[in-house]
Order: C-alpha cells, then sequence, then structure tokens
C-alpha cells in the first residue's frame, strides 16, 4: 500500500473553518484506489497514459509480479533465464496521475505495507551481473515464501524475508521509452534495501500529475545480479 502525498499545499492535513469564528485543524479522509494485476508497463514513457487518478493523500492498492512478469514460475529449470524475453522484465504499476503535482514539485511516496506472495526466486542470468565470466551458466533457485517471516537456504539456515520496493520512480520531461535499469532523474530502479514498509521516498516532479510508478519488489540485498525475486502486494495485511 502507497500513499502519495504533495509537498504543495501539504495533503494529509487542511485548515477549515469551523461553525465558530477559531480556525482548527481536522482530518480530510483519503480515497483509496486499486492498480489491477495486470495494469503494467515496462518502460518510463511520459506519454504513459495513466491506469488511475488520485487526489495528493489518496492511498493505492497495487500486486506486482517478479521482475520477469510470470516468465519464471514455480518449477521453471534454469534453462528458462536463457530464454527471457527482455522487452518483458520490470513490470511496474501504474502510471499513477496525482491531481495537482506539477514540475517543479516534490512527490512524497509513504511505503505504507508490502506483502510477498507465497514463492520467489534467486537466480544467475548469463551475460548478466557483476560477475559474468565467472558465472557463465545460468542458476535458479525456488524458495517458499508461504510462512511470511523467513524462508530456507537449507534445513539449518533460514533467511529472513524482507521485502522491498526496488523501483519506484515518476516520468520524466525527456520524451520517447526509457529502459527501467539504470536509475534516471526520476527515481526508478534504485534498488535501496531499505525501502521497505514503514519508509518514505521523495521524487522530483518532472511533468504534470507526477506519473509514478512501482514494482520490482526483491527482498534483502541485491548480490551478483539479484536477491529473490518476489511477487508483491503493496496492500493491508
Amino acid at each position: 500500500m502507497i500513499r502519495t502525498l504533495l509537498a504543495r499545499p501539504g495533503p494529509a492535513y487542511v485548515l477549515v473553518p469551523p461553525d465558530s469564528s477559531h480556525r482548527e485543524r481536522r482530518r480530510i479522509p483519503v480515497a483509496e484506489h486499486r492498480i489491477e494485476k495486470g495494469q503494467v508497463h515496462y518502460k518510463w514513457d511520459n506519454a504513459q497514459r495513466p491506469v488511475v487518478d488520485i487526489e495528493s493523500g489518496d492511498i493505492v492498492h497495487c500486486e506486482t509480479n517478479e521482475v520477469t512478469d510470470g516468465q519464471v514460475v514455480p518449477g521453471s529449470p534454469a534453462s528458462a533465464l536463457g530464454t527471457i524475453d527482455f522487452a518483458r522484465l520490470y513490470p511496474l504499476a501504474g502510471p499513477v496521475f496525482v491531481r495537482g503535482a506539477e514540475p517543479g514539485d516534490t512527490l512524497q511516496v509513504d511505503v505504507l505495507s508490502l506483502e510477498t506472495l507465497d514463492w520467489g526466486w534467486a537466480g544467475l542470468i548469463p551475460g548478466l551481473g557483476l560477475l559474468p565470466e565467472d558465472f557463465p551458466d545460468p542458476y535458479l533457485r525456488h524458495f517458499d515464501l508461504s510462512n511470511g517471516r523467513d524462508t530456507a537456504l537449507r534445513d539449518d539456515i533460514h533467511i529472513p524475508i524482507a521485502p522491498f520496493c526496488g523501483t519506484m520512480g515518476v516520468a520524466t520531461d525527456d520524451p520517447g521509452q526509457h529502459d527501467v535499469l539504470p536509475p534516471t532523474k526520476g527515481g526508478g530502479n534504485i534498488d535501496t534495501r531499505h525501502l521497505v514498509a514503514g519508509s518514505t521516498l521523495y521524487l522530483p516532479v518532472f511533468v504534470r500529475g507526477a506519473l509514478f510508478s512501482a514494482g520490482d519488489c526483491p527482498s534483502d540485498s541485491i548480490t551478483l545480479l539479484r536477491a529473490y525475486q518476489v511477487k508483491v502486494e503493496i496492500s493491508d495485511p
């Protein structure tokens, strides 16, 4: 679950005149929106049509697929990594159009909750990563995430599940389509493992509506090529 706020004009609370002559701070209810599974895009593009329009301070729920967008599934062999369609990497939920957002504003993104689904994977894709010459062959390891707390590397070693949102960003003012990797001036694939539930990300706004998107949710840290990739629901427990 993600909440977006504009630095201008401070939307979570507003001053409204009460019945008396005094002014008081009152809570203004926010709306909640859901981006349906499959409402994704694979490139940054400021011409991309938004899938949802929200007010500043609203809450957005979405479910993201793992980085291959379903090309790797439970039981896939390592050879599946050699036939990946790279045009389908990094499915991003969005874009989200934030009403009132204009170039020069700052978008505040509060990550309210992140939940893994029941499965994830880690792998080495030939030719990619930090040490491609040392690891020329594909490797794929599946992980059971169903208990929501940890996953077994082996019987006596368990890895805590700590999902974060690897890609969160906005469309820039540069025309055309742009790859999700590497990051852009609008954020994007920054893979900061500290962007867990409870964290806040501030992004510059370059185009009207900000056009915010999110996805690519691994767990723990990126090593060699990738931490284990998970399907994540950015939503309430």
